[in-house]
């Protein structure tokens, strides 16, 4: 594929379609509808609040910014496309505080025909046992509650695979790959500190882009942070436009008795506990699981 007739701004709005249909997934429902668009809301982890325009409509919809919930993270996409104009300056305007910072990416795929060896560390989950490590993993790999139904729910779905990793029989990392259409998304690549600076997130990048020439997808997006970002560049990928990410600040949040009550009811283990997979969980490693390496937490 030439990458000089790619339709950046088809990408554009093929990485954000992906990764709002995955949060809709997730549990996210219509909260506002008018006739510029629809505003979809959260109402578990991940705690996301986000605007789809109606084809054709007027950029500048009605913004019910007083009425978001003060646990919902805001993402303002900084490029021509599906946000209201000034939301970021708006929601400054109403307290809220940029909280997340990252770079939407792609990366067009060329199948040489090279064969690629699958990597028995790399484990594609299903059952509820998998489900629960990979939330525990994933939730001490980026500090904060994962909700393990939420997860369950995922794993369920059509176009979705979720992937552990595992080191001496030790699960350290997490990815997630949601297809749509000719899209492949790359979300929720973490890796334990302890077994960060150890080529972990390189293999495991590698492998997910293995498993995606094998499903013959076109084009790879995710959303990197600013740490992650270096590498997704030397793998190939090409920045498309920046996404900030904003949410009240903790004190400003009148639900903050409530949200606190909710997050403990699904904490994770302590950090730095060593999770190991279920007991036949790598038995079936060889029908499950694709070739992978992998390293630290780069993306919501």
């Amino acid at each position: 594929m030439d990458d000089k007739c790619i339709d950046i701004e088809h990408l554009n709005t093929a990485n954000i379609d992906n990764l709002t249909r995955l949060w809709r997934l997730m549990g996210a429902a219509p909260w506002r509808e008018d006739d510029a668009g629809r505003w979809w809301r959260s109402h578990n982890w991940p705690h996301r609040c986000w605007f789809e325009p109606a084809p054709d409509s007027a950029p500048d919809p009605d913004c019910p910014i007083d009425r978001i919930g003060g646990d919902c993270i805001v993402p303002w996409w900084v490029t021509p496309g599906p946000h209201p104009v000034g939301l970021g300056a708006r929601l400054t305007d109403h307290g809220f505080v940029p909280v997340l910072e990252q770079t939407a990416m792609y990366r067009t795929l060329h199948d040489d025909g090279t064969a690629r060896p699958a990597d028995p560390d790399l484990v594609a989950i299903t059952s509820p046992g998998a489900c629960a490590v990979w939330a525990q993993v994933a939730a001490q790999a980026f500090a904060y509650a994962v909700d393990v139904a939420v997860i369950e729910r995922l794993a369920a779905r059509p176009g979705v695979q979720l992937f552990l990793v595992y080191v001496a029989g030790q699960a350290v990392a997490t990815a997630l790959l949601y297809h749509t259409g000719n899209i492949a998304g790359v979300h929720l690549v973490g890796v334990l500190n302890a077994y960060r600076r150890q080529g972990i997130a390189r293999r495991l990048m590698q492998a997910l882009l293995n498993q995606c020439r094998h499903l013959r997808t076109d084009y790879v997006t995710l959303q990197a942070s600013h740490a992650g970002a270096a590498l997704y560049r030397n793998l190939g990928f090409a920045p498309q436009f920046d996404i900030l990410s904003y949410q009240r600040p903790l004190n400003d949040r009148p639900d903050r008795g409530q949200r606190h009550e909710r997050t403990r009811r699904h904490l994770p283990s302590p950090r730095g506990k060593t999770l190991r997979p279920e007991p036949d969980l790598k038995r079936r490693a060889g029908n499950d699981a694709t070739r992978g390496d992998a390293s630290g937490p780069d993306q919501l």
